[in-house]
């Protein structure tokens, strides 16, 4: 559902080490050969600071979650696990 080249326009909202920003990007996902991993890139602007990652996602060690790994254009990285319901309630 995600594989293509998106637009996006949204908002960032305040957290605790960021303010609330726009955000104006290209976003493309696409599946790393043999659609275990899926490749996200994010080029674009955050208020008004240019801004850009590259995404990997793929299946955490727990049941139904998923791991990322984001590695900003400023040299930091950040994991993430994501967790989520397949629509059923579960």
């Amino acid at each position: 559902m995600f594989v293509g080249t998106w637009a996006a326009q949204g908002q960032q909202f305040k957290g605790p080490i960021r303010p609330p920003a726009s955000i104006s990007a290209v976003e493309t996902y696409e599946w790393l050969t043999g659609e275990a991993f899926l490749v996200h890139r994010f080029e674009g602007r955050v208020g008004v600071a240019e801004a850009e990652c590259i995404e990997i996602i793929g299946h955490g060690t727990q049941n139904q979650s998923y791991c990322m790994h984001t590695f900003y254009n400023n040299g930091f990285t950040n994991e993430w696990q994501l967790s989520g319901s397949d629509g059923d309630g579960t």
